[in-house]
């Protein structure tokens, strides 16, 4: 009885091997399983400007000018010189809701900082504005619609120039970089017109 059983067994082992098949193994027991990569982490949020928060509208009074918003030590801070005093600009005109204001040092010539805010200009006067500019280059923010930086010439003067658009207010800031060699020109006025944004729409 054991003769036949063998033969069987080896006739299954020729038959196998004759359609290029093995016999099937037995499965490692105990194995380590590959190891599973964890999920990736979430981006962070974008930051959010810090601060509270801002009106919808400027909140200044009535005829309110530049220098009730902005104190001449706040503008020195950001250029990095001392001894800066207000200067009223004749083209202000704070009654019709377009006041004008510079900032200069006296013993400095071409010091002046001059910030502009038309409260009723809107995109029209925004995109008027910027039509001034030599080579505008937009300066995305949390604080305003749009801006653009550029320069514009005064005889032997240019100056580099951030207009902006916050709701129906369009603001110019404007200064002479040759005067603040070390600093950067799209840092600064950055700088400048948020400085100028938080103070004329102070949260209510």
């Amino acid at each position: 009885m054991k003769i036949p059983v063998l033969f069987l067994a080896a006739l299954s082992v020729l038959t196998l091997s004759a359609c290029g098949q093995k016999p099937a193994e037995a499965p490692e027991t105990g194995a380590a399983l590959p190891p599973v990569a964890a999920p990736a982490a979430p981006a962070p949020p974008p930051s959010e400007p810090t601060g509270p928060p801002l009106s919808q509208t400027v909140t200044m009074p009535a005829g309110w000018t530049l220098d009730m918003a902005i104190n001449p030590n706040e503008v020195a801070e950001i250029m990095g010189k001392e001894g800066f005093a207000y200067f009223p600009e004749a083209a202000s005109n704070a009654p019709a809701g377009k006041p004008v204001g510079g900032y200069v040092i006296g013993s400095i010539p071409f010091s002046k900082v001059r910030f502009e805010v038309r409260t009723e200009d809107g995109r029209e006067g925004f995109d008027k504005a910027v039509g001034f500019l030599t080579s505008p280059v937009e300066v995305p923010g949390p604080l305003w619609e749009v801006a653009s930086l550029g320069e514009v010439s005064q005889g032997d003067q240019t100056m580099v120039r951030l207009v902006g658009l916050r709701g129906p207010t369009c603001f110019h800031v404007t200064w002479e970089p040759a005067v603040y060699p070390d600093l950067d020109r799209t840092q600064t006025s950055v700088r400048l017109a948020e400085l100028l944004v938080k103070k004329i729409y102070a949260g209510p």
